[in-house]
């Protein structure tokens, strides 16, 4: 006599086809959920502090290890019905407490669309190799700019400091709630073995040229 099938045998061998197609597409949709190595969460709809050519805002994270970054974004307001904002996403270096103007490893200008709605607003699709270390992610709009965004709070603290420039350079602050997020290259730390200097490299290059000015900052 053919001994019975386990009952755990029998319940896995029963399943039918359509239920094992949805787990393997809720399997696959949650494989796929970015995890980012800074996440604050979306700020709310209004308030916060204001984003213009006259006030950059800044915060600060810490990454313990290096990565290859992918994403840089900052939950923004433009409360306009005319035009768009342009920001530039600025990564600088820290010292003391504060960014670091001699050491602005990256830059790129990106615009808000004009409107009442929130939402996150940045560069995306980098490929960015960084050291494990501290950094300042900066929000700066450039001179001739007319408008003017906001930064609304957030409920994670996950930054540990902020910094807001009003025209004498960056002054630590630690009330602002900024929102931001930052996404890695999934694996990227294996390809950041391969540029282990540009970090350093780029922002000695930078600092050499002298090329920023510590406000404002120009549009071209």
């Amino acid at each position: 006599m053919q001994a019975p099938v386990p009952s755990c045998a029998r319940g896995r061998a029963s399943l039918p086809p359509i239920l094992i197609v949805a787990l393997s597409l809720w399997a696959g949709s949650a494989a796929a959920q970015p995890v980012y190595v800074v996440d604050t969460g979306p700020g709310g709809s209004a308030g916060g502090l204001s984003l213009s050519v006259g006030q950059y805002l800044a915060g600060r994270f810490s990454l313990d290890v290096g990565h290859e970054l992918v994403d840089l974004e900052g939950w923004m307001i433009y409360p306009t019905v005319v035009g768009a904002l342009p920001v530039y996403a600025v990564l600088y270096a820290d010292v003391g407490g504060v960014p670091d103007l001699d050491q602005e490893i990256h830059s790129q200008l990106f615009t808000v669309p004009a409107g009442f709605t929130p939402g996150w607003h940045g560069v995306t699709g980098l490929s960015l190799p960084v050291h494990g270390g501290t950094y300042w992610l900066a929000f700066e709009v450039p001179t001739g700019t007319s408008g003017s965004g906001a930064m609304p709070p957030t409920p994670l603290p996950q930054l540990d400091l902020y910094a807001v420039d009003s025209g004498a350079g960056y002054v630590a602050n630690t009330t602002a709630r900024l929102g931001v997020r930052i996404l890695p290259e999934p694996g990227g730390l294996v390809a950041l073995a391969a540029g282990v200097g540009l970090l350093g490299v780029g922002a000695r290059r930078r600092r050499d040229a002298g090329r920023r000015l510590p406000f404002p900052r120009s549009a071209s």
